[in-house]
């Protein structure tokens, strides 16, 4: 998949195949595999649903970044991105300098 993917030389390749009922799913670029990839995923769907499966009217796949699915409803497809807990990040005195240097601010 990795040769492929540098051979493709785009940003993402995607790789799916049919597991039950769900489709496994990776993504690599040139430089290796990545987690998660929204547009390849979505790409990969409506390939599913338009020559694969067309009478298919919800796509899962499982990834590195869990299962996610994609709805067709008629021409739209919609995609569940994952989501991540957030956590509180202490603000210091060196991060407030790196992100509000003067010389840094454009407006």
């Amino acid at each position: 998949m990795q040769k492929i993917a540098i051979e493709n030389n785009l940003s993402e390749t995607a790789f799916a195949v049919k597991e039950g009922d769900a489709y496994h799913l990776r993504w690599f670029t040139p430089g290796g595999e990545v987690e998660l990839c929204g547009h390849a995923t979505l790409a990969t769907a409506y390939v599913i649903t338009r020559f694969v499966e067309p009478n298919l009217a919800v796509v899962v796949f499982d990834t590195l970044s869990g299962r996610l699915t994609v709805e067709k409803s008629g021409d739209l497809l919609t995609m569940d991105f994952p989501s991540f807990q957030l956590t509180p990040i202490p603000i210091t005195e060196d991060l407030t300098a790196a992100l509000f240097s003067e010389a840094e601010i454009y407006f």
